[in-house]
């Protein structure tokens, strides 16, 4: 089972990712294809979304309010829609939860991800976790604005 990196902490992952139109006997902590979204959320349900970074912010709903977790999942570790389409959420929809990084991604990637906005990683469980810990706090300063530090460096002086 894959494991999750959640602000720079191993935690437990009780989110299970449906593949869409499986939405079918969901239950609690179900993370479902944006398109199945609006028609299997529930008023006191844990259930989230995820989209591909094909779709964009264009297939988000309008309100992201009462969303806990966001998943974008990554289809090649080449691409890089997804980065924008987390930058996006944060910036321009203001979304506070949980923004969730799945599918093919490396470890080389997670720290520009956090800049990004992602806060959680689901990582392969051969992972080593201590090796990801310490590849998201790297570097402890950046020249370049971004969701985790808006002001550039030379504003900060």
């Amino acid at each position: 089972m894959p494991k999750l990196i959640k602000n720079g902490e191993f935690v437990p992952n009780p989110w299970v990712v449906v593949e869409q139109g499986a939405t079918e006997n969901l239950s609690d902590y179900t993370l479902v294809h944006v398109a199945d979204y609006s028609s299997v959320a529930q008023p006191g349900k844990n259930c989230g979304l995820w989209l591909s970074a094909e779709e964009g912010l264009q297939a988000l709903p309008t309100s992201l309010k009462n969303i806990p977790v966001i998943a974008i999942s990554f289809s090649a570790f080449m691409d890089g829609r997804g980065f924008s389409v987390a930058r996006q959420i944060r910036e321009q929809k203001n979304y506070q939860g949980e923004l969730r990084a799945i599918g093919n991604f490396i470890q080389d990637q997670v720290f520009m991800m956090k800049r990004c906005g992602f806060d959680a990683y689901l990582v392969p469980d051969d992972a080593d976790l201590e090796s990801y810990k310490t590849t998201l706090g790297i570097l402890t300063d950046y020249y370049q604005a971004a969701v985790d530090e808006p002001r550039p460096l030379f504003r900060r002086r």
